[in-house]
């Protein structure tokens, strides 16, 4: 949920010189708040000045003065960067280097191939409660709830994500006894070839989106009706706004979603094949939906300027909580009806909405997505819903509100 900064939040703002407070913040000062945000530094920087009785600046201005910026973005920009100059690098989650991860992340390496199974002395082998699972568990324990991860924009899987939004889908489980999917002991026999628990509906894999994930420039599956099997998708979204606490921490939210509630509790792995496991939704394969998880946040905060008006954060008493999303219309756990709402808030543009339901296209829309992706393709006409009747463009329902 959005982390807001109440009036009475406990803060102070100290003139780093031998005079009491002022109005004046022109030179060295800092300020406690309950959020490292944009909006956290603008509000208690107001409410201390209101607390003085001072004349109403225009606060963002003055912080955007302060910081030699041209635009408020630039601003936001600056004050994430100082919020997470402590976050923990990405590439410590597994530690086995850039060339693993990226293969994890496109459904390879052991963590997604291995099965549970036993030897011929009846020891069992590749526990994935044990490995990677400790370390996840620990991680997750010890690190992902009280310290930010870097976002690794360094895996072309996650570079640029310019609908800030990104997802994994799964094809595969290799976990019995969790109650999700239908991975079943004894492995050997009940786990070869499981399935997770459905939740979407895979309609096509256009390769040319994440080239460097599907080894080739070109090329598509198409999945109609049942074809694809058993799939389960599972995303998130974050503000345009890079020191909202959605963007800030969505390398912890990448890390629950796809090694912690997905891989060590559920055993979920493998990508649709030609497409990426995990990446930004512009990526990924064409779905009807996914399910949604965001983070909310509790921080104690102080903002600092120095004489040469650089900014700093010290963050402390960081906790992190996982959720699941709370959609447009109480629509929840779903990653479209959760965009929808930070489209409602003024967090994402209405034209990147637009661009995300080329990707997450909706219940039942699945026939009409593939008619068109192959239009556009030159390979077949798209037809025309004329007189809005279903039978003719293959849509269950014409008028669909919730999508």
């Amino acid at each position: 949920m959005k982390f807001t900064i109440a009036a009475s939040v406990i803060l102070f703002l100290t003139k780093q010189t031998n005079a009491q407070d002022t109005c004046d913040i022109s030179g060295s000062f800092s300020v406690s708040s309950g959020s490292c945000s944009f909006d956290g530094l603008v509000a208690s920087i107001e409410a201390k000045l209101s607390s003085l009785n001072c004349p109403s600046p225009n606060v963002p201005k003055l912080i955007t003065s302060k910081l030699g910026a041209t635009t408020l973005q630039d601003v936001k920009a600056e004050i994430a960067s100082a919020c997470s100059v402590a976050h923990l690098p990405f590439s410590s989650i597994t530690g086995q280097g850039h060339v693993f991860d990226k293969e994890y992340f496109d459904g390879g390496t052991y963590y997604n191939d291995q099965r549970e199974s036993t030897d011929d002395y009846g020891i069992t082998i590749n526990r994935l409660a044990t490995d990677p699972g400790d370390r996840i568990q620990d991680i997750f324990q010890n690190q992902a709830q009280s310290n930010g991860f870097i976002w690794p924009s360094d895996l072309t899987n996650f570079e640029g994500c310019t609908l800030n939004a990104a997802m994994c889908c799964w094809v595969q489980d290799r976990q019995a006894g969790d109650n999700n999917g239908n991975c079943a002991t004894p492995y050997d026999e009940n786990c070869v070839d499981a399935d997770p628990a459905d939740n979407t509906d895979i309609c096509y894999v256009d390769m040319s989106r994440a080239p460097a994930s599907s080894r080739t420039s070109d090329g598509f599956s198409l999945f109609e009706g049942e074809e694809e099997g058993d799939s389960h998708c599972h995303g998130f979204a974050w503000d345009e706004d890079p020191s909202d606490e959605s963007a800030l921490f969505k390398g912890n939210n990448l890390f629950y979603v796809s090694f912690y509630d997905h891989l060590q509790q559920r055993g979920y792995v493998r990508n649709v094949p030609g497409a990426p496991m995990c990446g930004c939704v512009e990526q990924m394969a064409v779905v009807t939906r996914a399910d949604c998880t965001e983070i909310s946040t509790s921080e104690t905060v102080e903002f600092s300027f120095n004489d040469q008006n650089d900014l700093s954060a010290t963050i402390s008493d960081l906790e992190l909580e996982f959720n699941a999303c709370q959609g447009k219309n109480n629509n929840n756990n779903d990653l479209a009806a959760y965009v929808e709402r930070l489209v409602d808030e003024g967090r994402i543009s209405e034209e990147k909405k637009e661009v995300f339901y080329e990707t997450v296209v909706g219940e039942t829309y699945c026939r009409e997505a593939i008619d068109s992706f192959l239009d556009e393709e030159g390979l077949a006409s798209k037809p025309a819903c004329r007189g809005s009747y279903p039978s003719e463009c293959g849509c269950e329902e014409v008028n669909q509100q919730d999508y």
